[in-house]
Order: C-alpha cells, then sequence, then structure tokens
C-alpha cells in the first residue's frame, strides 16, 4: 500500500468521518422528507400521476447516498449476470424481484442493482408497519407508498392485496422486492427452518432458510396485471466473506456477484400447491448454485462447468453510476459547508459549551443513522423461525 493509499484508507476509517457521514445521511434525508410532505398536496387533488413521479425523483436523491456508500466509498465492486436478452429488459418492464438474505448488506447490494438499472427510486418492498414511523427511511417509504405489514398473514391480506393492486396504476416500472426467507441467514435460524422442513417432508437447504410461501403467492397474485417477470436474483460474496455496515463505513472493498434469472409472470402457477412448489424449486436451485459459488468462489457460468442450468449467462457491463457520486457531493456542499463555518464560528468565540452540545448531537445522529439504517433498510417483515406462528 502506498502512502497516499494509507493516508486515504485511514481518512475513512476515522469515526469523525463516519459521524459527519451520518450527519449527511440523516439531514439530507429529512429535507427530502419535507418535500415529500409538500407533494401531499398533489395527491388530495388528485395528480396521483405528477405525485408519485416526484416522490420517485426525491427519493432516488437520497437513496443515492447508499450506491455512493458501496461503490465510490468503500469501492465495493458489484459483478452482475444474466443472459443479454433479460439484460435488455431489466429496466424496461416491472418486475418481483426474490433475493437471498444471506449477509447484512445484500439489501444494499440490492440497491446498488437497482440503481444501475436506473429503478432504484421506484424499488418498493414491504416492510414492518412501525418502520413508517421512522424518521428519513420509513417516512420516504412511506411516501413512495411502500407496503406496511404486522407480520400476521392473515390480519395483513387485505393491505396487502389493495396496496398491490395499487402498483397496476403506476405508469413507471418498479421493482418489488422480496426476501422469501423473511429474516436474515443465522446458524440457529437455519436450524430451526431445516427441522421444520423435515416435518413437511421438504429438501434441505445448506445455505438458505426455508423459503415462506404465503407472502409470495400473494404478491405474485397482486401483481399479475402490472409485472412482466419475476427475477430470481442470487448474491454471493466472494471469499466467502459476510461485509457489515461498518465495513463499508471504514471503506473496507469488496466483491460481490449478482445472479438475475428472469422468469416470466405467466410461468408462475396460480394454483396455491402448484406455486408452493414453484418456490420451493426455486430455493433449491439458489442453494445449489451458493454451495458453487462456497467451493469455486464463483458462478457455474463457464461452459466446462459441470452445473448447465447457467448456458448463456455472462458477465452484463452495467458500470457505476456517476449521478450518485455527484448528488453526494452536491448533499456534502450544501449540508456540511454551513456546519464546518458554524463550528469555525464557535471555536474562534470561544463558546466551548456550544461546541460540547454540538458534539454530543452529533455523536447521537450518528447512532441514529446505524440503528436506522441497520433495522430499517433490510425491506423485510422479518421474524425468526421457531418465535411466530407460520401461516404458510
Amino acid at each position: 500500500m502506498s502512502g497516499n493509499d494509507g493516508f486515504i484508507a485511514s481518512v475513512k476509517k476515522n469515526s469523525v468521518i463516519h459521524v459527519l457521514l451520518a450527519f449527511l445521511f440523516m439531514t439530507s434525508g429529512l429535507i427530502v422528507n419535507a418535500l415529500q410532505a409538500l407533494t401531499m398536496i398533489l395527491w388530495f387533488s388528485g395528480k396521483k400521476d405528477l405525485y408519485r413521479t416526484l416522490n420517485i425523483r426525491l427519493a432516488y436523491l437520497h437513496w443515492a447516498l447508499i450506491p455512493f456508500l458501496l461503490e465510490w466509498w468503500a469501492d465495493v465492486k458489484v459483478n452482475l449476470y444474466a443472459t443479454p436478452e433479460d439484460a435488455k429488459k431489466l429496466n424496461k418492464e416491472s418486475a418481483v424481484v426474490v433475493m437471498n438474505h444471506k449477509y447484512d448488506i445484500d439489501w444494499a447490494i440490492g440497491w446498488v442493482t437497482a440503481d444501475r438499472c436506473g429503478i432504484l427510486g421506484n424499488a418498493k418492498c414491504m416492510a414492518k408497519s412501525a418502520l413508517s414511523y421512522v424518521p428519513v427511511i420509513g417516512w420516504a417509504w412511506r411516501f413512495c407508498e411502500y407496503i406496511f405489514v404486522t407480520r400476521n398473514l392473515e390480519r395483513d391480506v387485505k393491505t396487502i392485496l389493495k396496496a398491490l393492486r395499487n402498483l397496476a396504476q403506476f405508469k413507471h416500472h418498479y421493482w418489488m422486492l422480496i426476501f422469501c426467507e423473511g429474516t436474515r441467514f443465522t446458524e440457529e435460524k437455519h436450524k430451526l427452518s431445516m427441522e421444520f422442513a423435515a416435518k413437511k417432508g421438504l429438501k434441505p437447504l445448506k445455505h438458505h432458510l426455508l423459503p415462506r410461501t404465503g407472502g409470495f403467492r400473494m404478491v405474485v397474485k397482486g401483481v399479475r396485471d402490472s409485472a412482466a417477470a419475476l427475477y430470481d436474483a442470487t448474491i454471493y460474496v466472494k471469499g466467502n466473506r459476510s461485509p457489515t455496515l461498518i465495513d463499508l463505513l471504514c471503506g473496507k472493498s469488496c466483491e460481490a456477484d449478482f445472479l438475475f434469472m428472469r422468469v416470466p409472470i405467466e410461468k408462475i402457477p396460480d394454483d396455491d400447491k402448484e406455486c408452493s412448489d414453484f418456490v420451493y424449486d426455486l430455493y433449491e436451485r439458489k442453494d445449489k448454485y451458493f454451495d458453487f459459488c462456497r467451493n469455486n468462489d464463483r458462478f457455474p457460468v463457464e461452459s466446462e462447468d459441470e452445473i448447465q442450468d447457467l448456458k448463456g449467462y455472462e458477465l452484463i457491463d452495467y458500470p457505476r453510476r456517476t449521478e450518485c457520486l455527484w448528488i453526494a457531493i452536491s448533499w456534502a456542499v450544501l449540508i456540511l459547508t454551513p456546519l464546518f463555518y458554524y463550528v469555525y464560528t464557535l471555536i474562534v468565540s470561544g463558546a466551548w459549551v456550544k461546541i460540547t452540545v454540538m458534539g454530543l448531537i452529533l455523536s447521537a445522529v450518528s447512532y441514529l443513522f446505524q440503528k436506522i439504517v441497520a433495522q430499517g433498510a433490510v425491506s423485510t417483515s422479518s421474524s425468526s423461525y421457531g418465535m411466530v406462528k407460520k401461516s404458510d
């Protein structure tokens, strides 16, 4: 490592820099929330298309900071694998995106991919109802018409189906992101999940939790008239690493492979039993590919591989976008310049009490930032296996 690289790495690990990044994220989010609140005038006046268009743009002004953090700050490399034919459709149709939930940051890698496809501002998901009241992320999701659930499927049926039918009114393409596993993978949850699979006579999975099919069936039923396809998305971080949000803040890089497999929506069965079997088969395939990755550090996309399912899949050239970089720079100039000036005037005037209070406020903002992003941005109504009643 050169001296210059060492200096940059030390800057990225500096806790003061992390506090400033948190302040930038939180403050820009509140500004966007305020602008989104003003657009409600359009909603109540019946101009819903304009309302949605503006909120897609406004949401992206804030959410772009996540791809910036990964791709420009931490220099995370995301490799997108798909067939050339499917790749051409990624930003030209609405779709349900089913992702595996192995890592703390797989949601963020999903956002990077959505950003590269130009659809991040209109990416949707289901989230816990309590998150709708969380400032910055939760408020933005509410303005963007995310689906909020209570984790009780019977109680949430009407809410979910109404929200999904509402998507058919969108004139912009959307991605509905879902984690069928319901919660992030841990060894304890995996053990409980496989015990449940054994009781049901289902094939055990090595690297994933058993998918919960009830929510998937409902989502597909609700979007059949508006979505063109299902994207079976599997993420693998090379080197069998498990990066965290803190790693990204510290500028620690990693490389992730992102496999997109497109299934036309009409090929997903209508029958509940057949649809459930479809999801189980989908996760068995995910598990097979992920197991290959664990042993070979890549997906089986080469002609000599024993697994031939991915014939025709190749690395797609989807470069990182500069828009998120310029948005981050613009927010930094807008927000941090007056902050630095204010702190400078306090130092010059010797107002040490105010400086101390300012430091405490920034530390609190940093703490809230880590809590909000870590808990909110996973974008799922997660729960623990064995802790709640299953409805599948």
